[in-house]
């Protein structure tokens, strides 16, 4: 057999694997891709729920074909569960779902072998229209419906039903995709009690309970989709609580008015998809009745018009086209000491499973119950400090306001005598606190301190590298939004700041063998993928539930979910209205980590935190948002030097902090 190197990291395997065993990166067999069953593996085209989706040359006769991978070491749930996706298409016969041509098998990586699809997903055709007609909607339902129609027939249900999941190919087909999570009569549940976080938009109550999936099932999430279709957005959008609230809105809200929304819709379409979202499954019409109530509230469907200038379908995906390819006015960018050169030296590092991102596995009920304990162990701020920090989020913090704030808060004059201790004075008047580090990181290392759970004994350092980790990201997040253009710096800040809050309770209440375990899983495959394999939950979670209890300013509590998409998925599945926060705190990142590769003081003090073992990747379709929104200085090295030495002195004066 010949051997396989990894070209992102540069391991060499001699075994069978297709995926590097330490980053994940799918490896090469001499100057080509892998070959699995026949068909040479070529560049990842989509990530689906549990695997990647790679385009693949058919080495008899140069056919080409897509094949889904289950990527990386899964385990037996894994395996299981993607054979029975297997199964499942065997089974489906349809002009409008996904046709599978072979199953490729292998131990640890086997393939589905599908048709290439030309086109869109509905997903990205919405994010160039905004909304559809009501005869378009009716178009893109009806096809919806018949291959859904089709699966229930035979005893199959979707079970996760979104735009994403549906494909306008260039021909004008529809396709139905993804029958990952599906289920058929005596398929037993391979996955956990509940569902996954951070995929709550288009999910049925009852699936959200745990209870047995029925055709009723997919209307729900089929009416999720309609409504989104007419109205531009989904029916339940919370406005801070993240995942959590959006399940309880799912379980005990009434979806808004269509008519309010979009008055132009007809009554009867609207209240089809009423109908639809109720929040008993019986009370739900039947599959075959939709499509009849489709058809007589909108009898003259027609295909979804692309917007103007697209010829194709096609021509809506997003542009992944590497900076580095690029020639012109970029060269001088490429210097070092420039943001510009931290980026790009950051393209193509190893990425966290995007699966983990978009469809993360789902919490039992008993890691759940542990992930709001060991939640419930972070103290909260006090409610002084609390409110200015929600207020920070959206306005300057002027030094007065402070002062008022640690007047009513005893515990904060006590982290101010403990500040003067650390900096070497007697006394430390709040002015000379802020002259030093400013108001904003005043704030922030009182949030920190009023924060930080006892740590246990051997991880007083890791604790710390972790709330250095906030202070740097929340401080340099601040700067960058300063800088550019369209992000509120106190918006910036307080994501920065409470990002990574899901950790704390993890250095602080991980037993020692699930501390070791899962440090020891970070060597071989991402911090989040060693988080869920350890605990069953990811900081992510932890960092939410954190957030919510310390009623965290609304920018944290709602996007601090998607902080890691930057890494590892595409810029169109990200929120829309956080694109350019969650991006620039994702170069603030890129920055720290640059700097604590360099391994100079202060930043050498983060390298205690297990997570700082691996450095984050950037992808090269983050290249429109960095110009325009953002309008980051990319190549003025002398506002790079300053950002450096400024976060030096910051972090300098805060590791003295944390150390009394």
């Amino acid at each position: 057999m010949s051997e396989r190197h990894c070209p992102a990291c540069g391991a060499v395997f001699g075994d069978d694997r297709l995926f590097c065993g330490v980053c994940g990166a799918l490896l090469a067999e001499g100057d080509h891709g892998p070959v699995l069953g026949g068909y040479e593996i070529l560049e990842r085209i989509a990530e689906g729920g549990m695997g990647a989706v790679h385009r693949a040359r058919r080495t008899a006769d140069g056919a080409i074909a897509a094949v889904k991978l289950m990527k990386g070491a899964e385990g037996a749930r894994a395996l299981l569960r993607f054979a029975r996706e297997a199964r499942t298409l065997q089974r489906l016969d349809h002009p409008g779902i996904v046709r599978l041509i072979e199953v490729l098998p292998h131990p640890h990586t086997p393939g589905l072998v599908m048709e290439l699809l030309t086109g869109c997903t509905l997903k990205d055709l919405l994010r160039a229209r905004g909304r559809l007609e009501a005869e378009e909607a009716a178009w893109v339902g009806l096809r919806v419906l018949d291959a859904l129609a089709h699966a229930h027939a035979q005893g199959i249900v979707h079970r996760d039903l979104k735009p994403s999941n549906v494909f306008l190919t260039d021909n004008g087909v529809l396709k139905l995709l993804d029958f990952g999570l599906a289920k058929a009569p005596g398929d037993r549940d391979l996955t956990h009690t509940g569902v996954a976080l951070g995929a709550f938009l288009y999910t049925p109550p009852e699936q959200i309970r745990g209870e047995r999936p029925s055709p009723a099932t997919d209307l729900y999430a089929f009416g999720c989709v309609l409504f989104e279709m007419l109205a531009g957005r989904p029916p339940f959008v919370p406005e801070s609580g993240g995942d959590f609230a959006l399940m309880e809105m799912h379980l005990h809200s009434p979806p808004p008015r269509l008519a309010d929304l979009a008055p132009g819709v007809p009554a009867r379409l609207a209240a089809l998809v009423e109908a639809l979202l109720a929040k008993d499954p019986g009370a739900r019409p039947a599959t075959g009745a939709v499509s009849g109530m489709l058809r007589e509230a909108v009898p003259s469907p027609r295909p979804p018009a692309l917007p103007e200038g697209v010829r194709h379908p096609s021509e809506l995906l997003s542009s992944t086209q590497d900076p580095r390819e690029q020639t012109g006015s970029r060269t001088e960018e490429l210097a070092p000491g420039t943001l510009y050169w931290t980026l790009t030296d950051a393209l193509h590092r190893p990425a966290p499973p995007a699966r983990l991102l978009l469809d993360p596995p789902a919490l039992a009920k008993d890691a759940l119950a542990r992930a709001r304990e060991w939640a419930a162990s972070v103290p909260k701020p006090p409610a002084a400090l609390g409110a200015l920090w929600k207020r920070s989020a959206t306005e300057p913090v002027p030094a007065q306001a402070l002062a008022d704030a640690l007047g009513e808060a005893p515990e904060s004059e006590r982290a101010m005598r403990d500040l003067a201790r650390a900096w070497g004075v007697e006394r430390l008047p709040l002015p000379a606190a802020v002259a030093r580090i400013g108001a904003p990181n005043v704030l922030d290392l009182l949030l920190v301190q009023a924060m930080l759970p006892p740590a246990p004994p051997g991880r007083a350092a890791a604790l710390r590298a972790v709330a250095l980790h906030l202070l740097a990201i929340g401080w340099l997040a601040r700067a960058l939004a300063g800088a550019g253009a369209a992000v509120n710096e106190g918006a910036a800040g307080a994501l920065g700041l409470a990002h990574d809050l899901g950790k704390l309770p993890i250095v602080a209440l991980a037993d020692d063998g699930d501390w070791e375990g899962m440090q020891a899983r970070m060597l071989r495959e991402s911090g989040l993928a060693a988080e869920w394999e350890t605990f069953g939950f990811s900081h992510l979670d932890l960092g939410m539930l954190v957030a919510v209890g310390a009623d965290a300013p609304q920018p944290a509590r709602r996007w601090l979910f998607y902080h890691h998409h930057p890494e590892a998925v595409p810029v169109g599945s990200w929120p829309v209205e956080a694109q350019p926060l969650l991006l620039l705190v994702h170069v603030a990142h890129l920055v720290l980590q640059e700097l604590v590769a360099e391994g100079k003081p202060p930043f050498d003090r983060l390298a205690a935190s297990p997570w700082a073992r691996r450095r984050r990747p950037h992808r090269p379709d983050h290249e429109r948002l960095l110009r325009h929104p953002l309008a980051l200085p990319l190549s003025d090295a002398r506002f790079h030097a300053g950002l450096v030495q400024d976060a030096a002195r910051v972090l300098a004066r805060a590791d003295e902090a944390l150390r009394v």
